[in-house]
């Protein structure tokens, strides 16, 4: 099951639509990655003046349920050996988790965390407090806070900022009944299992891409934002928090356009991802001999694979707007439960 909160939308004297554009994130052809490893950066600015910053983040990965992102076997397959055409049960054996190819071992999944900032204050009095946390491996999570204040100096002058944070989860599709079990493990997620009781063992195939942010062109604000990604084994959540206002000095209010939006797209097969035995192949040594030959650990059945059909499509889509004077608030979250 996958649940969408948002509270305290909150909008204050003029307001007009501004589409801001968060592209949902796609998996890229990239190795998996070895290892954990840990970013933080601690950034602080007081400037009259000009003053720039930019942020851009990617973590994918892959992760086999068994452990081995090299080509699975699915299954065995009757095969007719030379040189006399005895019968013998040849493995049958899907991809690996190869990006390059979008495709997916057996009990495969990949995902990816993107995060991008880029801040331009021009002809003002700015002042930038940015901490960014970052860690890779079997849970990756993201962490930034950032607060901004900024008053125009002299007439003329403007802030821009966009920030957007994404996720994207794409799961295979596995068979739980194995020892042990992958229902706690990221690679088993999915956002509806029709049939949780014991006779059902198999977790179907999903894809969850989430991205949400901001954007903000103007000449006074306070504000801070939270942006937080948890792709952790049982419950992966992501959430951006914005906060703006104008500094008391210049009587609590914001002026510009800002404007905030989150983007959810998730589709669910009626099954795991299947798989269609092609022609055997010898895979033995060079030159073989008629005992090697019939031989059927020589021999390997490629498997093509053959998606389930999709049974759920879910797409979301919120944003909040305030342009002119204004007091501005939204929060957002996407958590998803196995």
């Amino acid at each position: 099951m996958s649940k969408l909160k948002l509270k305290n939308d909150r909008l204050v004297f003029l307001t007009y639509l501004l589409w801001l554009i968060v592209p949902v994130l796609a998996i890229a052809e990239v190795p998996s990655p070895v290892g954990t490893s840990a970013i933080s950066s601690n950034a602080t600015t007081v400037c009259a003046g000009i003053v720039l910053s930019k942020t851009s983040y990617t973590n994918r990965w892959i992760d086999a349920a068994d452990g081995d992102s090299g080509p699975q076997q699915v299954g065995t397959v009757m095969v007719a050996l030379p040189p006399n055409g005895s019968k013998a049960k040849v493995p049958v054996v899907a991809p690996g988790s190869d990006l390059k190819g979008h495709t997916l071992g057996e009990g495969d999944m990949a995902g990816e965390i993107r995060y991008q900032e880029e801040l331009n204050a021009v002809y003002g009095t700015t002042q930038y407090v940015k901490q960014f946390d970052a860690e890779t491996g079997k849970e990756p999570t993201l962490d930034v806070d950032t607060n901004i204040t900024y008053v125009v100096n002299p007439t003329g002058g403007r802030m821009t900022s966009n920030e957007k944070v994404g996720l994207t989860i794409v799961s295979n599709g596995v068979d739980a009944s194995g020892e042990p079990p992958v229902t706690d493990d990221v690679s088993g997620l999915c956002p509806w299992v029709e049939d949780s009781g014991p006779e059902s063992s198999v977790i179907p195939a999903s894809t969850e891409a989430v991205a949400m942010g901001s954007n903000m062109n103007v000449a006074i604000v306070q504000a801070n934002t939270a942006a937080t990604v948890d792709a952790t084994a049982s419950e992966p959540v992501i959430s951006y928090d914005i906060n703006a206002a104008g500094p008391s000095a210049t009587g609590g209010y914001g002026a510009g356009t800002i404007s905030a939006e989150m983007i959810v797209k998730v589709q669910e097969g009626g099954d795991k991802v299947g798989w269609d035995p092609g022609a055997a192949v010898y895979v033995g040594p060079e030159n073989p001999t008629a005992e090697q030959l019939a031989d059927p650990k020589n021999y390997e059945v490629p498997a093509t694979l053959t998606a389930p059909s999709v049974i759920e499509y879910q797409k979301y889509q919120d944003s909040l707007t305030s342009s002119g004077v204004w007091t501005f608030s939204k929060e957002m979250e996407y958590l998803s439960e196995n």
